[in-house]
C-alpha cells in the first residue's frame, strides 16, 4: 500500500500537465475561431458604401421623410466616400433633383431601366397613305446604346378611297436601331431605326374580273422608324413617331406605306 502511494504525487502532475495543456489548445482552438467568425463579420469599404447606399435609397423613395433629411444624407454620404464610390454620379443628380425638386428622385434611381429594361409589350394606333389601323410589338431588347425590336405587326387599310378600290398595309418588320438621351435621368429618348419588313402593300380592285389587276402591289420593304419615347415608370412608356416602309420588291408603281403613330409601351 505505502508503495503504490508512493506514485500518487507523479500521476497527478502527469494528470494536471496533460489536462493544462489540453485545455491551452482548446482555448487556442476558440480563439481562433472566434478570430475567424470576427474577420468574416468585418466589411470592406465597398461593403459599407454598398449598405450605406441601399439604406439612403429606400429613405430617398419614404415621403414621410422630410426633403431636409434626404439631403443631409446624400451629402453626408459625398462627403464620406469621395473616391472610388460608383454611386457618387446617381448621388450628385439625387442631390440635384431634391434641391430643384422639379423632378421626382425615383427617376434618377430608374435611369438605367429606361435605358436597358427590355419591353415586352407595345401597342400603338396609326394612320397614313393606306388607311387607319394599328400595330404592336413583340419583345423589344435594348442596351446601353442600341436595342432591338424584334417583331412588330403593323396593319392599315382603307375600303372608302373610291367606289372601286381597296387599299391595305399589312407588314411584319424586325428593327435595330439607336437611341438618343435628351436628359440626364434618360426619360426623354429619341429612336431611329431600320431592319427588314415583309407583307403586302397594295391598292386593288374590290370586285375582280378576268381584267382585273393591282394598281400595285409590294411584299419586301425596308423600313425607317424616327419616334420620341417619354418614360413615365420603370414598366410604362409613351411613344408617337413616323414610319415609312420602303418597297425593295414590287410590281408596277413605287409606292412607300407612310405611317404615323401614337401608343405605349410596357
Amino acid at each position: 500500500m505505502v508503495q503504490k502511494m508512493k506514485y500518487f504525487p507523479i500521476l497527478l502532475a502527469v494528470f494536471l500537465s496533460v489536462t493544462c495543456v489540453y485545455a491551452q489548445e482548446k482555448s487556442e482552438s476558440t480563439k481562433n475561431s472566434g478570430l475567424e467568425e470576427l474577420r468574416a463579420g468585418l466589411q470592406t469599404r465597398d461593403d459599407v458604401i454598398e449598405s450605406l447606399w441601399k439604406f439612403i435609397v429606400k429613405t430617398v423613395l419614404n415621403e414621410n421623410v422630410s426633403k431636409e433629411k434626404k439631403i443631409e444624407m446624400v451629402k453626408q454620404f459625398m462627403t464620406d466616400f469621395p473616391d472610388n464610390n460608383k454611386y457618387l454620379k446617381e448621388a450628385d443628380l439625387i442631390l440635384f433633383e431634391l434641391k430643384d425638386g422639379s423632378t421626382d428622385p425615383e427617376h434618377v434611381l430608374n435611369r438605367k431601366s429606361y435605358r436597358t429594361k427590355t419591353e415586352w409589350f407595345a401597342l400603338s394606333f396609326a394612320g397614313g397613305n393606306f388607311g387607319f389601323g394599328g400595330g404592336f410589338t413583340f419583345v423589344t431588347i435594348r442596351w446601353e446604346n442600341f436595342f432591338w425590336e424584334v417583331a412588330r405587326i403593323q396593319a392599315t387599310g382603307d375600303n372608302k378611297i373610291s367606289d372601286d378600290l381597296d387599299r391595305v398595309a399589312a407588314n411584319v418588320k424586325t428593327m435595330i436601331g439607336i437611341p438618343f438621351f435628351l436628359d440626364k435621368t434618360n426619360r426623354h429618348e429619341i429612336r431611329v431605326s431600320s431592319g427588314f419588313s415583309g407583307g403586302l402593300t397594295s391598292k386593288y380592285p374590290r370586285v375582280w374580273d378576268e381584267d382585273s389587276s393591282s394598281d400595285y402591289v409590294s411584299l419586301i420593304n425596308i423600313p425607317l422608324d424616327i419616334s420620341y419615347v417619354f418614360h413615365v415608370k420603370r414598366n410604362f412608356a409613351f411613344q408617337f413617331g413616323l414610319v415609312v416602309d420602303f418597297p425593295v420588291w414590287f410590281d408596277s408603281k413605287y409606292v412607300p406605306s407612310v405611317n404615323g403613330y401614337i401608343g405605349f409601351r410596357l
